[in-house]
This record gives C-alpha cells, structure tokens and sequence, in this order.
C-alpha cells in the first residue's frame, strides 16, 4: 500500500484557464453533462447542459404534424436558452424534400425560433455533420418563460427521405 500523505503535503497546481471554459461535470442520476464556467463560479451557479435527442425517419416525415420534443421545460420562472446544436444526419437511401423555412428549435404556439436549421441537412444524399450556434442563425428571439422546446418543420412536413437524426444540443436554464 502507498505511503499516505496528508492534505497539507499537497502541492497546489494551477491549470491555465480561461473565465469562459467550460468544465464539463457528469450528473449519473440524470444522464446529463453539465458544464461549469469560472465566471459562473464566482457569480453563482449557472450551468450548461448537453442532451442527445435522436429522430426516426418516421418523425421527421412528421415534424410539422408532430414537432420533436426535445427538452422539457425546467418549471415555473425559469427559460431554456438554447446555445447550439451539433446535427448529426445519418443518410439511408434517399434524401428529404423540406420546405422553403426549414426547422426550427423553437417553443410552440409562439413565431419565436431559438435556433434555426438550414432545410439542406436533412436533404443532403450523404451522411453529414453539421453545427449550428444560436447566435449566427437568423432566430426570430423570444424565449418563453416555463416553456418545452421542440423542433419543427415551420412550414410542412418533409417527404421521401429515410434517413435519421441525432442532434446533440447545448442550451443553459436561465432562472429569472
């Protein structure tokens, strides 16, 4: 067995960092990653967190019909502030038709968008990677307080198409 050593024998290293890192923390209850920043640190606790959603060919033919819930609203007094999205479209044997306005990470019964996506990934005839930050994404924003966040083909359904979707989206709950 190793020699013990007591926490005063410690020597303290200091990583370069930067306020805006983010340092990812796994919660096993949840099956979320988390990300803390310094800044937040020092200003409270405000996270980020990382979901996986993952979509059938079946959904995404039905999109408009049926828009994708994707993460379900934190509860009363606090918003979803989606950050990005990386889209992970997994090509099958045919590609979609989407029409003109595309999808949309969004809270339904409102015009708001969070974050939009361009309707070419899901009409691409190869596998394709794609990241897409809120900020660069032409939103109509207007984040909704104590609302879920779907995604939704704005103007239709897509057709043909047979392929799959994974999205991995990073967003943060703001508590007003």
């Amino acid at each position: 067995m190793a020699d013990a050593l007591p926490i005063s024998g410690l020597t303290l290293k200091t990583l370069p960092a930067d306020a805006a890192d983010i340092f990812p923390i796994y919660d096993s209850a949840t099956g979320q990653t988390r990300g803390i920043t310094l800044s937040n640190l020092s200003g409270g606790l405000s996270s980020t967190y990382n979901v996986k959603v993952s979509l059938t060919s079946a959904e995404i033919l039905a999109l408009n019909t049926s828009p994708k819930l994707c993460i379900a609203t934190p509860g009363a007094g606090k918003v979803l502030d989606v950050i990005s999205v990386l889209v992970a479209y997994n090509y099958g044997s045919s590609a979609y038709t989407v029409a003109a306005g595309g999808l949309a990470l969004r809270n339904l019964g409102t015009a708001s968008r969070q974050l939009n996506i361009i309707k070419s990934v899901l009409e691409q005839t190869f596998t394709t990677l794609t990241h897409w930050n809120a900020y660069y994404s032409d939103n109509n924003d207007q984040l909704l307080s104590n609302a879920d966040v779907y995604l939704e083909a704005l103007t239709s359904n897509p057709t043909g198409g047979d392929g799959t979707v994974d999205l991995y989206i990073n967003y943060r709950v703001v508590t007003l």
